[in-house]
């Protein structure tokens, strides 16, 4: 059997990685769509603001106080272009698409859901041992309920 000491180590390594693992996943959560996908929204709303002031009446168009869908009337290809090199200025290459964004999400959620089984092996191993073990507070609940000593965890380990 390990010593106390060791799984105190053993303890800050996972939660060190569970808390890099989260970082990475916050991360990814805010990382934008790839660009193609960010010009090719704003080309559909600036075509969406053109379809509108076509089906209008023209009249009411230039009697309205508000420009801004009369500039997008008289300089919409103009304006397409420049949207599109402002998002490629902007997002570049570091785009992730959704299909991917979702796939490394789940990879990540599933090694922190492994490593917080770990982690709560570890916590229970040392309360056994009498020491007191503060548990994070952003551990997933269901982890805590899962290992335990009826769960056969404990034996597992100290086989």
């Amino acid at each position: 059997m390990e010593s106390q000491e060791d799984l105190l180590e053993k303890l800050a390594a996972i939660r060190g990685q569970v808390a890099d693992k989260k970082a990475c996943k916050d991360q990814l959560e805010n990382a934008p769509l790839p660009a193609k996908i960010l010009i090719a929204q704003k080309h559909a709303e600036i075509d969406e603001v053109l379809d509108h002031l076509c089906q209008g009446d023209i009249r009411r168009m230039y009697t309205t106080a508000d420009l801004g869908p009369i500039l997008v009337a008289c300089f919409a290809d103009q304006l397409k272009e420049r949207v599109a090199d402002r998002i490629q200025k902007t997002v570049g290459k570091s785009g992730v698409s959704l299909e991917e964004k979702t796939a490394r999400l789940t990879q990540i959620e599933n090694e922190v859901l492994k490593l917080e089984h770990e982690e709560e092996t570890i916590c229970i191993a040392l309360e056994a041992a009498g020491l007191p073990v503060i548990r994070r507070g952003d551990l997933n609940p269901a982890v805590f309920f899962e290992v335990g000593p009826e769960s056969g965890d404990l034996e597992r380990q100290a086989s």
